[in-house]
């Protein structure tokens, strides 16, 4: 059941072994419901070191960098500044979002590439970054996404998890179009 392996879960971050660590590392990894039980447990008992959570990995998956941000570590602040420079910008922005999670204004001059880019999830992780560190450009990049079919539903996310009057008149010119989405 789900209590039984949340339990189980919590037994093992709670042991702080190697081996406990690297198998709840591996169900962050993987994905799922596992995922969820084994963040939380590494959330709740988290490691005295990270080097068992990293190494031996050549760079840091999008959920370990969630892992870390929602572990609060700063710890990991130096193996995630290095995420930036990877070309997969999946990794490039979880790394930038855990940042920003974790205090770091670093990532906002890369945001501000990625609000203009013709990529989708860039623009997305982008205004994220702009809008979690509420840059005087935040409102901007959150309008671009309100204006767009295609990330519209993200827009309207971000605009109601960092409240602005600046997106006021952006939401209502989309308050018809999201009636219809």
């Amino acid at each position: 059941s789900h209590l039984t392996r949340g339990a189980a879960a919590l037994a093992l971050a709670r042991t702080g072994e190697k081996k406990a660590l690297t198998a709840l590392l591996s169900a962050v990894v993987q994905g799922g419901a596992g995922a969820e039980i084994a963040t939380m447990a590494l959330v709740e008992h988290p490691p005295s070191s990270l080097v068992t959570l990293l190494e031996g990995r050549r760079r840091i998956e999008p959920s370990v960098a969630n892992l870390l941000a929602s572990m609060g570590d700063l710890r990991a602040q130096e193996r995630l500044r290095l995420s930036l420079s990877e070309t997969d910008p999946a990794v490039q922005s979880a790394a930038a979002l855990a940042l920003v999670r974790l205090g770091d204004s670093m990532p906002a001059t890369l945001a501000r590439t990625w609000v203009k880019s013709e990529d989708n999830r860039q623009r997305r992780a982008g205004a994220e970054v702009l809008a979690r560190l509420g840059t005087d450009d935040a409102d901007e990049a959150v309008a671009a996404l309100l204006a767009s079919t295609s990330t519209r539903s993200e827009g309207v996310r971000l605009a109601f998890a960092a409240p602005r009057k600046e997106l006021v008149k952006p939401l209502a010119n989309v308050l018809d179009a999201l009636a219809l989405d």
